[in-house]
């Protein structure tokens, strides 16, 4: 053997072994660094027994981390500080479905954080998965707020966290109220935080308690995924409101991490339809020439209702502005609630799609729309202006 193949072969041999302990990630100084929010696929071997990966915090924070779980073998979990001791170390559940995860929850102050992963028994050459979710809030919710007059009160664009038992032995926790006020007519967002093993349905009441809109959070519940589910972020809905006071309610349940998140923002916006507009009666007043925001879903808010005045006999028109993958059914009544005409409007594509919709000529007075979800994903918007002539 040459010189120069000696020196090509030793070569070769340290990028494999740099690039192969870097691919596992199996000590501190090549942990692989991780993100808020993001899953990260790891595989322990018998050549490669552990697995390290990285997060820094800027600020004490609350930290949930993940660790996914498997039907025969269990995995080992090892919270190290930056000086690598251990503060924490659990393990996964045996005979778990791997779309299940361990979730376990720390307070930790600002600094570097690693985990280590090992082998408890049967998992070498199979796949977990791993995360951590910061979780960030400003207010911790105010027990006993279980109905709506104990409702805390709550600032617009601000977290709140707090936690409900509907399934445990708590009477007194089922539910959460939050109270809100609304400075104006605008759009107002309800967000709730998907957490894994967790599920829960935010309900917006009007000043009555009755239900406005509702929402319910992502949790990793299908038997059929092949892999563990990948849940994070917020589940949100927009409605458009006018100013006073709004109710936010909360329920459901959480496994081994029961507290939720939630905030509402507010935006301000003339042109919206406010709810509850869900009758002729109830039907918001819209002026010609101007377009106008919707929101409609399927299980609170299946329809709205708008109203407008013809000052002339002539024909007019219904522009409207169709979400991608949905589709809307149109009416339009008279002031008899007869039916004038009506048509179903379809987006299969990938963009929002106008279509124009043509009267035959109206006599002068008052005309009412009807506009409902045909099909599609729920809190889908829409616009719709209405212009004189063809």
């Amino acid at each position: 053997m040459t010189r120069k193949t000696l020196l090509a072969t030793f070569c070769l041999s340290l990028a494999f072994v740099f690039f192969h302990n870097n691919t596992y990630a199996n000590t501190q100084q090549t942990a692989k660094t991780i993100s808020d929010e993001k899953f990260y696929t790891g595989k322990l071997t018998k050549n490669n027994k552990e697995m390290y990966y990285k997060f820094k915090l800027a600020s004490k924070k609350h930290v949930a981390m993940y660790l996914s779980e498997d039907y025969i073998g269990q995995w080992n979990f090892e919270l190290l500080n930056g000086n690598g001791e251990i503060l924490y170390k659990t393990k996964t559940h045996e005979e778990s479905l791997v779309y299940f995860y361990k979730v376990f929850v720390q307070t930790l102050p600002k600094g570097t954080y690693y985990f280590k992963i090992t082998n408890n028994h049967d998992t070498y050459n199979k796949k977990f998965k791993t995360s951590i979710r910061i979780l960030d809030y400003d207010h911790k919710e105010k027990e006993n707020n279980n109905s709506l007059k104990k409702a805390n009160s709550i600032r617009l664009n601000n977290n709140y966290t707090g936690s409900v038992d509907s399934y445990g032995q708590d009477k007194s926790d089922k539910v959460d109220y939050y109270k809100v006020k609304i400075p104006g007519k605008g759009r107002v967002t309800v967000s709730t935080s998907n957490m894994l093993g967790a599920e829960w349905t935010t309900d917006l009441l009007d000043s009555k308690g009755k239900i406005i809109d509702a929402s319910y959070t992502i949790e990793n519940d299908s038997a059929n995924r092949k892999e563990a589910y990948e849940v994070s972020g917020f589940t949100s809905y927009t409605v458009g409101l006018k100013k006073g006071t709004y109710y936010v309610r909360i329920k459901g349940q959480g496994d081994e991490y029961p507290n939720y998140i939630f905030n509402v923002k507010f935006k301000k916006d003339a042109y919206i339809e406010t709810e509850k507009n869900d009758t002729l009666k109830t039907a918001n007043t819209i002026k010609i020439g101007r377009t106008y925001t919707g929101w409609y879903s399927d299980y609170a808010d299946p329809a709205d209702w708008y109203k407008f005045k013809a000052t002339k006999a002539t024909s007019h028109s219904l522009n409207l502005a169709i979400h991608p993958q949905s589709a809307i059914k149109v009416l339009i009544y008279n002031n008899k609630n007869q039916l004038v005409t009506y048509n179903i409007y379809e987006n299969i594509t990938k963009k929002i799609k106008h279509k124009k919709m043509t009267t035959k000529p109206l006599s002068k007075g008052t005309y009412y729309i009807r506009v409902e979800e045909f099909y599609g994903l729920p809190y889908i918007p829409y616009k719709l202006k209405v212009t004189t002539g063809r």
